[in-house]
């Protein structure tokens, strides 16, 4: 794109990219409830006690406030948004019942 070789016709977040803001989203574009972004976030394994998931997390929201994290990431096109381990919890719930549904309603068969 920026080589001038494509043309970007529409963003599949929920909100204009600030790597390239002119380009609209698939939302704008007409497909309302279209969102299809990818994330990462930090597991830990199941029984890890309470305090240290919130050492963890509160370490991992230091880094990413970080001024060399932030730059490496912007280069990149990504949004660093940090957070709550319950926001973390939430939007994983939120994505197994959106693609769960999207793969039932599609009528993909594992074999």
């Amino acid at each position: 794109m920026q080589a001038g070789k494509a043309r970007a016709l529409a963003q599949t977040g929920t909100n204009r990219s600030k790597m390239v803001p002119d380009v609209p989203t698939m939302r704008e574009m007409g497909l309302a409830g279209y969102e299809a972004t990818s994330w990462m976030s930090v597991a830990a394994p199941a029984g890890t006690p309470a305090d240290a998931i919130g050492r963890l997390n509160a370490a991992a929201n230091e880094v990413l406030q970080s001024a060399a994290v932030q730059e490496l990431f912007a280069k990149q096109g990504l949004e660093i948004l940090g957070g709550t381990v319950q926001d973390a919890a939430r939007h994983l719930q939120n994505e197994v019942v959106r693609w769960g549904k999207a793969v039932k309603d599609s009528g993909a068969k594992a074999e």
